[in-house]
């Protein structure tokens, strides 16, 4: 394991919980975080975080980790370091877009199904105690509730108590937000994430420098998720030959740049030594 690397890094976070061949660690942090049994969501799919726009002038968006269980629920997961302008409404539009995907052509809407937000977040974004809030649609004054079936969680790790609490979703966030080898060390031993364990172990530290390297040059450089950045590239997007440049001035192998912008090497090769890969 990579010193001081943890799955709060979005490379590691999305090895282990966005694998739609591996969904184990992922059913139990959901049941965790929605507080049912993993029973209760059956089967944990995870689909295609990319999520082209409805019309024309929509906008395509891409989710951290978008899953679909047996019961019907579409959930996002999204673990967000930085706080950026727009994050609340971005959870708010995220959940309703799942939703709106939800119901087919000529289906009432007593057939819409539950969508989730659930935003794990590495800063305190509520002016409010503890570190799990849920938020439903609600009549604050009149107290009463309309519905569940868009809601936005939001888990708040510098929350989080030192000490341990009875409560599976206190040793998952302890997991997620360690912020030391020594942290991460000491939460895999805990046998609530015993089946996190495997993927967590299973990168080099090598492996893991360069993923971040390359999620954070994207994420922090560019403000490109890496949906975004492969459909630039294959759109031929103004301005791809520089960002594939700069990408490999920064460390990153060409063959690394290769598989993250889904071209050959021979192609990003070509791009690095300034010739045309047409």
């Amino acid at each position: 394991m990579d010193r001081g690397v943890t799955p709060r890094r979005d490379a590691l976070f999305k090895w282990i919980f966005a694998d739609p061949d591996d969904t184990a660690a992922l059913g139990q942090l959901l049941a965790a975080v929605l507080r049912v049994p993993a029973q209760q969501l059956g089967t944990v799919t995870v689909v295609d975080p990319v999520v082209p726009p409805r019309f024309a002038e929509g906008k395509q968006i891409a989710y951290d980790v978008h899953v679909v269980t047996s019961d019907g629920r579409h959930i996002d997961v999204e673990m967000q370091v930085l706080l950026l302008k727009g994050f609340r409404e971005r959870l708010v539009y995220y959940a309703a877009r799942m939703l709106v995907a939800s119901l087919r052509r000529g289906q009432g809407y007593d057939r819409l199904t539950t969508a989730v937000t659930v935003a794990i977040t590495a800063f305190r974004l509520l002016e409010a105690d503890g570190y799990r809030h849920r938020f439903v649609m609600y009549d604050p004054d009149g107290r009463v509730g309309l519905t569940d079936v868009l809601q936005v969680i939001v888990l708040e790790l510098p929350k989080l108590p030192k000490q341990a609490q009875d409560d599976d979703l206190w040793h998952w966030l302890r997991f997620i937000g360690a912020e030391s080898r020594e942290e991460f060390e000491m939460a895999l031993a805990d046998p609530v994430v015993a089946a996190a364990v495997p993927k967590a172990r299973q990168f080099t530290d090598e492996e893991i420098e360069e993923w971040v390297k390359a999620r954070e040059f994207i994420t922090y450089t560019d403000s490109l998720t890496l949906g975004r950045m492969q459909g630039r590239v294959e759109g031929k997007a103004e301005g791809q030959a520089e960002l594939i440049q700069a990408m490999v001035a920064s460390g990153l192998s060409v063959k690394r740049v290769a598989a993250i912008a889904g071209l050959s090497v021979d192609d990003v090769q070509a791009i690095v030594d300034g010739q045309d890969s047409a």
